[in-house]
């Protein structure tokens, strides 16, 4: 959904299986590049304007969470936003829960949490760079 809104997109995942079908499916957008990748360790250099974090955060441990944080941080350009949207329902399958993620995120970070939508099923959280 983001290729038709961007000029450049990046699109990073750490399955190999999950990469092959991004590239099939927009092997037409000359503009997205997709790569497989191990976050934080292997985090692609910015700045970005966006970043989206959708469903991976609660695999990390905490630790591990709060160093993809950094390297978000770290990687975000002056005024670009953080998109953070996860699973809200319980499940022990994860080191986190979705909740738990949000609440580090914004109990950890210098962004500046602009909005917030809670639903029985997800939360999103968007945060800002301060320019």
């Amino acid at each position: 959904m983001l290729a038709g809104r961007c000029d450049e997109l990046l699109a990073v995942d750490v399955s190999e299986r999950a990469v092959v079908t991004a590239r099939k499916r927009l092997s037409g957008r000359k503009h997205v590049v997709v790569e497989r990748r191990t976050l934080p360790e292997e985090m692609p250099g910015g700045p970005f304007d966006l970043i989206v974090a959708s469903e991976i955060l609660y695999y990390y441990t905490r630790e591990e969470m709060l160093a993809t944080l950094r390297s978000f941080e770290r990687e975000l350009a002056r005024g670009g936003v953080l998109l953070a949207v996860h699973w809200r329902r319980e499940t022990r399958t994860y080191p986190l829960q979705g909740d738990e993620v949000h609440e580090l995120l914004l109990g950890h970070t210098r962004l500046h949490n602009i909005k917030t939508i809670v639903e029985p099923d997800y939360r999103l959280d968007l945060f800002e760079d301060p320019e």
